[in-house]
């Protein structure tokens, strides 16, 4: 079991956050601040020097105005397409294969974002930080429950 950042399977997940962000319209920074975390935090998960645990993954999800459940299910089918293609593909197949995951990962997100049946959008919820404030309420310093 190769636990590696940089593995096929881990770059395929890997992806599929950017995606997530990407298609949400959020900067690294303001996924961080979705999720209570610097922007150092998203920007190390992306670049492959930090690993997700599930219940991050679940957050960065919510963040992005996506189901976690879904999105899980197409990374688990696209873990089962890498690894039967690194059984059988080497040299420039591989190369093409690792070159658009994000691609990918993209369109399979943008096709399911707006299905998405939470409805609430990016960053309705914050981590252990109820719902977001409002404009007003921030303004006011209080929190909406």
């Amino acid at each position: 079991m190769e636990k590696s950042t940089f593995s096929p399977l881990y770059e395929a997940f890997r992806a599929h956050l950017l995606a997530l962000r990407l298609a949400a319209g959020l900067s690294q920074r303001e996924l961080a601040i979705l999720l209570g975390r610097e922007r150092s935090f998203v920007a190390r998960i992306e670049q492959g020097e930090r690993r997700v645990d599930l219940v991050e993954f679940y957050w960065i999800c919510r963040a992005c105005g996506i189901d976690a459940i879904a999105v899980a299910q197409h990374v688990m089918r696209v873990f089962q397409e890498t690894e039967g293609r690194s059984a059988s593909a080497h040299g420039p197949e591989r190369k093409r294969r690792l070159a658009d995951p994000v691609d990918e990962a993209l369109v399979w997100v943008r096709e399911h974002r707006s299905s998405y049946a939470g409805g609430d959008g990016p960053g309705a919820v914050t981590p252990g930080r109820g719902k977001r404030k409002s404009s007003r309420a921030r303004g006011r310093g209080s929190e909406e429950s």
